[in-house]
């Protein structure tokens, strides 16, 4: 999906194995269909007020889940609660990435799972004069040791100024009662359940669960 809109909703997707083949799955060389990094499941290019929650990202084999690269225009207000990412091809470290030209501002990314990404849960990548503000991303859990990249190009995104990380949980396990066969739901003692923090969304017992 690329996002260029305001005041959008999107939920309760599949978002799986996208991207075109390498060179050496059979695309040709010296073009940039051969580029292995270049899809994703949701790419936000723009627009103010974008809510994504409850979806699933599947094994992006060639790009991030979710990335954020506006070049034409600010964008804002954009809310990423309670989504599962699963499985990473091995092209890009992370599962989501904030990049742009331009600001990215009022973002909060809460109560996610990311597991099994390459290396890290996020990254960045900022050109020209690319900025954040109130962007906060806190109360989501991966699998893997580190939550951010500390190599990202431009530095770490939990780094930065304008972003605030806090209460990110790393090397825990996501307690899915089947992973690989895309069972996600959650098992009995799973650490995701009742940790999350309430962001708007219904929830059952006593605090939302992640994911």
């Amino acid at each position: 999906i690329s996002h260029n809109a305001n005041s959008t909703t999107i939920q309760r997707n599949i978002f799986e194995t996208i991207g075109r083949e390498s060179v050496a799955e059979g695309c040709a060389s010296g073009t940039t269909l051969a580029n292995p990094v270049n899809d994703h499941g949701i790419y936000l290019q723009g627009g103010s007020t974008a809510t994504i929650k409850n979806n699933y990202f599947i094994t992006h084999k060639k790009g991030w889940g979710i990335q954020f690269h506006s070049t034409s225009t600010a964008m804002s207000g954009v809310n990423i609660y309670n989504n599962t990412f699963y499985g990473n091809g091995g092209n890009v470290s992370g599962h989501i990435i904030l990049g742009s030209t331009n600001l990215n501002s009022s973002v909060n990314i809460k109560n996610n799972i990311f597991d099994t990404p390459l290396n890290y849960a996020t990254t960045r990548y900022i050109s020209g004069t690319g900025t954040f503000s109130a962007v906060v991303i806190s109360n989501n859990q991966t699998s893997v040791a580190t939550f951010d990249n500390p190599s990202a190009l431009d530095g770490p995104l939990c780094s930065a100024a304008g972003v605030t990380c806090s209460s990110n949980a790393t090397s825990t396990a996501s307690g899915f009662v089947n992973g690989a066969t895309h069972d996600f739901s959650l098992t009995s003692g799973a650490a995701a359940i009742n940790a999350g923090v309430d962001v708007g969304l219904p929830y059952l017992s006593t605090a939302p669960d992640k994911g």
